[in-house]
């Protein structure tokens, strides 16, 4: 729909949400920048590159070659046609770009984890939300699932590899690997100098209250760190898009 509206989508969105997966089904052109020898061509000749292809074009990892948003823009708007590119890339890339030549070009368009529906695949039925929205009559629906079986889900997550794992031990493998990548590699990337074990406590923090309504102070004290460093982690953590 948005392809059909706007010349170029930026997808946003944690790691490992499946954003450039998901682009590859849409688009007809890949080009990976993440390719030391694509990104080459791409910076020695961005704008030859992409012309003639085959749109859309999903320009992956654009943050390896910040001028390709500005020859999105200049291709963008020499022909503001619809549905010319898709672009993804990193979390960091908005922060880091010294520059934004995006702003009235690319139009974002955030990516979450698998919603429920997704997962047992039924994304042809109308979701219950949207039932009761439309003001439509919703019969009663007693679930078969029990508590036990909500906090399965709760912690399955919905970061599409692990959601689909049928081993509980990988998956915690895998969210482990995560969050311990989160607060060391991707968090330093933003901002240097954090300690990554008081982040891990204030994400744990979170976590453990996520389920309710909580006071500032006692996520602070539940992590053992003050308020000034709790506000810096609450921006990390929000860059990050966590």
């Amino acid at each position: 729909e948005m392809l059909q509206d706007h010349a170029a989508v930026l997808v946003t969105g944690p790691r490992a949400t499946g954003k450039t997966t998901s682009c590859e089904q849409h688009a007809r052109t890949n080009i990976r920048l993440g390719d030391k020898a694509v990104a080459d061509a791409f910076r020695a000749g961005p704008s030859a590159v992409l012309s003639g292809r085959d749109q859309p074009i999903l320009v992956d990892e654009w943050q390896e070659v910040p001028v390709s948003l500005q020859a999105i823009k200049i291709a963008v708007d020499a022909n503001p046609g619809r549905g010319q590119f898709l672009v993804t890339g990193s979390v960091r890339g908005d922060i880091d770009a010294p520059t934004w030549p995006g702003t009235g070009r690319l139009i974002r368009l955030p990516m979450y984890g698998l919603t429920e529906r997704e997962i047992a695949r039924r994304v042809g039925h109308q979701s219950w939300l949207n039932s009761v929205l439309s003001g439509k009559p919703v019969p009663l629906h007693r679930s078969e699932t029990d508590v036990r079986g909500y906090v399965r889900r709760a912690l399955r997550s919905g970061f599409p590899e692990p959601a689909l794992m049928t081993s509980d031990r990988g998956r915690a493998r895998w969210l482990t690997s995560y969050v311990d990548q989160l607060v060391t590699r991707d968090a330093q990337s933003i901002s240097p100098g954090r300690d990554p074990q008081r982040l891990r406590s204030y994400l744990t923090a979170l976590a453990l209250n996520s389920a309710g309504t909580v006071d500032d102070i006692t996520l602070w004290s539940a992590a053992g760190i003050a308020k000034d460093t709790a506000r810096a982690y609450d921006t990390l953590l929000q860059n990050l898009l966590v």
